[in-house]
């Protein structure tokens, strides 16, 4: 059997995705959602802004990430960093692995622990991609899936 080895994405990229997903949410939210700003400015760890969200726009940023999973294996912050979520074996993220991913974001969010655990992990794997079996990677060209039996 063929072994394939990936690029493993890292815990920095990986944050700089989340982080740029996050500010696409902030701004599709403030112009097609928001009904008000609730706090905006300086804090002692950074700069906050918030918004107060009615009805079922609440939804937008619960069903943002799993639809890009499932649609194109990533969300937007990710496809820019150059990165996408497969399965262990290799596979296209299926829609039951991505609800499962998104639900074992919970155990994650303790303390931040199990983001951080990719900084760690010999497969750059964050909790939930423990719990769903799943890995991000490196997808641009010069990263494909190389074998790693030689002759």
């Amino acid at each position: 059997m063929e072994n394939k080895t990936y690029k493993y994405a890292g815990f920095w990229i990986r944050a700089l995705a989340i982080f740029l997903d996050w500010v696409a949410l902030m701004i599709i939210g403030a112009i097609f959602f928001g009904k008000e700003v609730t706090k905006m400015g300086a804090t002692e760890t950074g700069f906050e802004i918030g918004f107060n969200y009615e009805g079922w726009s609440a939804l937008i940023p619960l069903l943002y990430a799993p639809v890009f999973w499932i649609w194109k294996s990533a969300t937007p912050g990710k496809l820019i960093c150059g990165l996408k979520i497969i399965e262990t074996d290799g596979k296209k993220l299926s829609p039951l692995k991505s609800i499962i991913r998104f639900f074992s974001y919970i155990p994650s969010f303790i303390f931040f622990l199990g983001f951080f655990w990719a900084g760690f992990d010999k497969h750059k794997q964050a909790w939930h991609d423990k719990i769903a079996k799943t890995y991000v990677i490196h997808y641009r060209k010069s990263n494909k899936p190389q074998s790693s039996s030689s002759a």
